[in-house]
């Protein structure tokens, strides 16, 4: 039966996603449950530059050199994985890894395919720390600027360590 909506396409189902197989963990291998991390972004560039030979149409990239933020927007309470956070990551001296894990799709045999995947962000130390709060709602906001050095993806067919790409849900 065609859709009641005229020139459209046909939808299908093709999956879904349950929002707790998102997992966040940090350097020391907890997970990130009661930092109250409300969003999580993240993204990494390759600096290269484009140089050009005399006298020939040859051209040449040079760099590979690469850098990444990540930005944590949690609501504040009292909690000991929010002071480890601080702890582990403030110390550039000991960087740690930042890992996003993403576990998609129902149970195997339902017509999906698990879709995992793992971003992993390599020698991670925090940057800055700032907050906000309004008087309607008197719940103070963090945000947390984190840098590191290179990423990993893994799972989900993932193509390399390339680009980053932001936003990355909350945990």
């Amino acid at each position: 039966m065609p859709s009641i909506f005229t020139n459209s396409e046909d939808q299908n189902w093709n999956g879904s996603f349950r929002a707790d197989d998102l997992k966040m963990t940090f350097g020391t291998g907890g997970d990130g449950a009661g930092a109250l991390v409300q969003s999580a972004n993240w993204n990494i560039r390759r600096e290269a530059q484009m140089i050009y030979e005399l006298g020939s149409a040859n051209i040449y990239y040079v760099g590979n050199r690469r850098s990444g933020t990540i930005q944590l927007n949690r609501v504040v309470a009292a909690s000991q994985i929010y002071q480890n956070l601080i702890k582990d990551f403030g110390d550039m001296c000991t960087p740690k890894a930042f890992e996003l894990s993403v576990s998609g799709g129902c149970k195997e045999g339902q017509g999906q395919t698990n879709r995992d995947r793992t971003y992993t962000m390599k020698h991670a130390i925090m940057m800055s720390l700032g907050g906000s709060v309004e008087a309607q709602s008197i719940v103070v906001n963090e945000q947390m600027d984190f840098m590191f050095s290179d990423m990993e993806i893994g799972g989900g067919g993932a193509a390399g360590g390339g680009g980053g790409g932001g936003g990355g849900g909350g945990a």
